[in-house]
């Protein structure tokens, strides 16, 4: 935090700016790995705290408009759920037998994202036969569009539970988070996990 913010003040004060962004990453760090120590947390958290009031009054005094933002927040884990083992169970998505390289991820991600360079990969999903997948945790990408499987693995998402804990709060379709030129980019489905649930 300290380098990011000595290094951030430095360029406001000795360069011409009309967009600034300091990105403070050590938040996210400091969690991954000392969640479990809370007066280290508060501690790290005043720090960056002191540093962003110094900046502000820095932007305050340029008339800025300022916007303070986080990517995702923190919360002890207590449940996984595997996205793609579940869509493999529930029948929507198929794996390869064996791992091999192989031009159906390739052929797909040149139709979701257009004329963008893309290597041939590895990987174990067969998405020629999949219905489901998932690239990223939170997110699903339907390989067809098709309103009555989109509905009923809304309604199993929404279902799953571990040892009676809900395991999903919502899921909720691109439509409803995302708008713009992209969006045929992003996957159809993003998943709200419950509380102490992290998704994979």
């Amino acid at each position: 935090g300290q380098k990011i913010f000595n290094v951030s003040k430095y360029l406001l004060e000795n360069n011409s700016w009309s967009v600034a962004a300091i990105i403070y990453t050590s938040t996210d760090r400091i969690q991954h790995y000392f969640f479990h120590k809370e007066e280290l947390l508060i501690r790290h958290y005043m720090q960056i705290d002191s540093y962003l009031g110094d900046t502000l009054n820095r932007a305050s005094s340029e008339d800025a408009d300022i916007l303070i933002v986080s990517d995702h927040g923190f919360q002890l884990t207590k449940r996984f759920l595997f996205l793609n083992n579940f869509l493999v169970s529930a029948g929507y998505l198929v794996m390869h037998r064996k791992r091999n390289i192989f031009n159906d991820l390739l052929s797909y991600a040149k139709r979701r994202l257009g004329h963008y360079t893309v290597r041939k990969i590895n990987s174990p999903i067969d998405f020629s036969a999949s219905r489901a997948f998932s690239l990223a945790g939170h997110t699903i990408y339907l390989n067809q569009e098709n309103e009555e499987m989109e509905k009923e693995l809304i309604g199993r998402l929404i279902g799953l539970e571990q040892n009676g804990h809900p395991l999903i709060r919502s899921v909720l379709n691109i439509d409803e988070v995302m708008w713009g030129p992209y969006t045929r980019r992003a996957g159809q489905l993003y998943l709200e996990p419950a509380e102490g649930v992290n998704v994979k």
